[in-house]
């Protein structure tokens, strides 16, 4: 054998009785080896749960595989002297930006929205988009059936996506060339089935129909072709060679060349925006990214870190704990030869086993936890063990543990001198004692700081839902505008309110939420520079405003004719304000040459985004219920809404038997608004408590192997007098006095962390010393639950037994 060979063979043969020797010595301390497996097995399961929702944020529109070249189009609007970043732009934007700008390639004019399909007696309603031929090219999609360049031509034609084609047909039968109905009156012929795109794209679709055919024919679509109308999507595809800062530059001079300058959009410009930053950096401010979900992402890695860290501390604490009763284990090793060297190896491979059980075990319990953390987060992410980054993923974070959690005590147990040890000579402590408190109050520093985001973010969010909204959100249900609604609301709103348990019915052309559609360049009576004002718009039926509980201040509302109206507006009291001194009504509005007359002020009312504290912006009111695409009814709050809701349905299937009946209740439109909040506190909540276990687990042994080192001092002390009650409080004050130290450096930490997340909103709660006392009452109640049980266990022990010496 050579000496290669040889030195490889010892090596292995030394790895291997170095995993047998941990093996056993793990056997022999049953408790101490369960306690760092459950707690390492908890931390490592809250960030496997967590990197997967990572996983699935950082790779939205991954499938897409042109990530260098393909770029939305939003657009920038200055309002008195504020910048908006509006994610629309006009309808003949993409043609000219492939036209004039020889680096784009492919351009594309989308606009998406909801159709009935139907196909025999099978109706689905769907989301999907109206787009120009490029749009197959600029995001590759993968046809299973039909012609990708030959597809989208006819003005007739649809194509569908596996999942929509399946609903339509059946999994069994080609959907190519058969026909669809839409919207229950034009037929369209499926000439192409695309793959379906993952779950976790920005810009989905079930269904893709010409853009030459929106609007079906019924309307005049002119406006479409107009640069003052910004409804569309619009996505371009660059050269790989072109420069992208000269292609940015060249877009955002687009708009203005093509603008007059009485239309009030000097200000106005498009730009490119990375399909790597659709969905991670998507919030914008004064028209300059400013982060997006990237923060989120940032802020759960973050946190799925810190929980390791604690997991990892706990079996710090425990390892050290042990040092005497291992100490004649590291002596006896030391005389026989075993270096430092080999000492390290040794209990670093004790902490990768346990990092291993720990690993193992953290399998199973996300497998078993995933559904309830997908139903908490609205998700469906898989776990597959033997994907590649899945697994790689888990062996690093079994590789981390056991070198995070081992390298501490590996160094102290080795560093024992085998004389000192051997001969019975108690080795000081000091330090290590040292770092073991210091690593409690680091525990329940970051437990404490959980804690006490959890409660604020709670406070924060319930402070917004609790605000005056202007107009009564209970008992509202909303219906999306389908097929002959609009038609027969008359019958509808009568027959409604007969059957006596509805108050009142409206349309109107936005959720009441929405910030809906907009515009400026308008100017009225006693209004100064007000071509800069940005005022947003509201068609709506007679009655609306005693349907949503909105005030009338001044003057009336609208008539049942809507001719009688045709001229007549109604004005929000933001927008009165803006008219000067005197009543609004009887003065006139001209909007791009058209005259209105304000015959109403009703109250202002919060839109958009809730968490603003400005005062909610400039709103016109029109009579002009055919352009509504929602419809609100406004239920008795003496009658249930399991009785409401089957007479809605019936009413709505004789009126408008054509297509499915859906509803949504107004108050959950409303929280809604609130998810990423409510996501973010709900998560805080889960971890918060997840941390507080492992902290109080690590506790909870670090005390009874305290007990078992001071069970002679609590023998004598029981001799000498003391009640079982002293001994407990002797024993407990150390470990509160750790957790009040925790707190003193939590309150200051999770205060900052706070205050920097609070601002972000404008309309927010203050930071009351309420909070922290709710949090110091629950860290130190539990802290003093787990001590105590040990401590008491320890006062109960007969002191003979206690003082009982070999």
């Amino acid at each position: 054998m050579s000496g290669r060979s040889r030195r490889h063979t010892e090596r292995t043969l030394m790895i291997r009785n170095y995993f047998k020797i941990a093996w056993r010595n793990l056997a022999k301390r049953k408790v101490f080896t369960a306690i760092n497996v459950l707690g390492l097995a908890i931390g490592i399961t809250c960030a496997g749960l967590i990197l997967l929702w990572v996983e699935d944020e950082m790779s939205f529109d991954n499938v897409f595989p042109k990530q260098d070249t393909v770029y939305y189009v939003p657009t920038n609007q200055t309002f008195e002297n504020e910048i908006y970043t509006f994610y629309s732009t006009p309808g003949p934007l993409a043609e000219d930006l492939k036209d004039e700008i020889p680096e784009i390639i492919k351009s594309a004019t989308t606009w998406s929205g909801e159709i009935l399909l139907t196909q025999g007696d099978t109706r689905i309603n769907r989301w999907g988009r109206f787009v120009q031929p490029d749009f197959v090219d600029i995001f590759s999609l993968r046809f299973v059936e039909g012609n990708a360049q030959k597809a989208l031509i006819a003005p007739d034609a649809i194509v569908l996506t596996q999942k929509t084609a399946h609903a339509l047909f059946g999994k069994e039968v080609r959907a190519l060339d058969q026909m669809v109905q839409i919207n229950n009156k034009h037929t369209f012929t499926v000439t192409g089935v695309v793959e379906d795109l993952p779950r976790n794209v920005t810009f989905g679709f079930g269904w893709l129909l010409p853009l030459k055919s929106f609007g079906f024919g019924e309307e005049d679509m002119s406006w479409t072709k107009e640069y003052g109308n910004n409804f569309a999507d619009t996505f371009v595809e660059l050269a790989p060679e072109a420069d992208f800062a000269q292609v940015d530059a060249k877009v955002r001079a687009m708009i203005p060349s093509k603008m007059k300058k009485s239309d009030n959009t000097s200000n106005t410009y498009a730009f490119l925006h990375a399909i790597k930053n659709w969905h991670l950096r998507s919030d914008f401010k004064d028209g300059k990214i400013v982060g997006g979900q990237i923060k989120s992402v940032r802020l759960m890695a973050l946190i799925a870190f810190i929980i390791l860290l604690i997991a990892c501390i706990n079996f710090m604490n425990l390892s050290t704990a042990q040092s005497e009763k291992r100490g004649k284990e590291v002596g006896v090793r030391k005389v026989l030869g075993s270096n430092k060297k080999r000492l390290v190896g040794q209990f670093l491979i004790e902490a990768l086993i346990i990092a291993g059980l720990a690993s193992v075990l953290s399998v199973f319990a996300i497998m078993i936890a995933l559904p309830f953390f997908n139903s908490l987060i609205e998700k469906e992410l898989d776990f597959n063990f033997f994907e590649p980054l899945h697994l790689f993923s888990l062996l690093g974070i079994t590789l981390l543990c056991g070198l995070l959690a081992g390298w501490y005590p590996s160094l102290y147990l080795s560093s024992f001198r085998p004389v000192q040890i051997l001969k019975g000579v108690r080795r000081n402590q000091g330090g290590a004692a040292l770092m073991r408190k210091g690593l409690v109050i680091t525990q329940f520093t970051i437990s404490v700081v959980f804690i006490i985001s959890t409660i604020i973010v709670y406070q924060q969010i319930r402070h917004s839902k609790v605000r005056d909204l202007g107009y009564d959100k209970e008992n509202l249900i909303n219906m999306p505008v389908t097929g002959d609604m609009i038609k027969n609301f008359i019958p509808i709103k009568q027959a409604l309110i007969a059957s006596g348990q509805v108050e009142d019915v409206a349309l109107i052309n936005t959720l009441v939420l929405s910030s809906g559609d907009n515009g400026s360049g308008l100017t009225w009576q006693g209004g100064a520079n007000t071509k800069d004002v940005l005022v947003r718009f509201r068609y709506i039926s007679p009655g609306f405003f005693e349907t949503v509980g909105l005030k009338v201040l001044e003057g009336h509302g609208f008539n049942e004719n809507m001719a009688a109206d045709s001229t007549n507006t109604i004005i929000t009291q933001s927008f009165a304000k803006l008219m000067g001194k005197g009543s609004a009504v009887g003065k006139t509005i001209n909007r791009h040459g058209s005259i209105y007359h304000v015959i109403g002020v009703v109250d202002d009312y919060r839109y958009g985004n809730m968490y603003s504290n400005e005062h909610p912006g400039p709103v016109m009111f029109f009579n002009h219920p055919d352009w509504a695409r929602q419809l609100y009814i406004k239920a008795r709050p003496d009658v249930s809404m399991a009785e409401i809701i089957p007479s809605v349905k019936k009413i709505m299937e004789k009126y408008n038997p054509a297509f499915p009946f859906e509803y949504r209740f107004e108050d959950d439109l409303f929280n809604n608004r609130f998810k990423g909040e409510e996501l973010l506190g709900d998560l805080s909540r889960v971890f918060s408590v997840l941390a507080i276990c492992i902290a109080c687990l690590g506790l909870f042994g670090l005390a009874a192997f305290m007990a078992e080192q001071r069970k002679k001092e609590v023998g004598v002390r029981k001799v000498l007098g003391a009640t079982a009650l002293g001994i407990v409080q002797m024993l407990s004050t150390d470990y509160l006095k750790l957790v009040v130290v925790a707190l003193a450096m939590a309150f200051p930490i999770a205060y900052w962390i706070m205050s920097n997340w609070l601002e972000k909103f404008a309309y927010r709660i203050d930071v009351g010393w309420t909070v922290f006392a709710m949090a110091g009452t629950i860290a130190i109640g539990i802290a003093l639950c787990t001590v105590s049980f040990q401590a008491i266990r320890a006062a109960n022990v007969n002191p003979v037994k206690s003082l009982r010496t070999e």
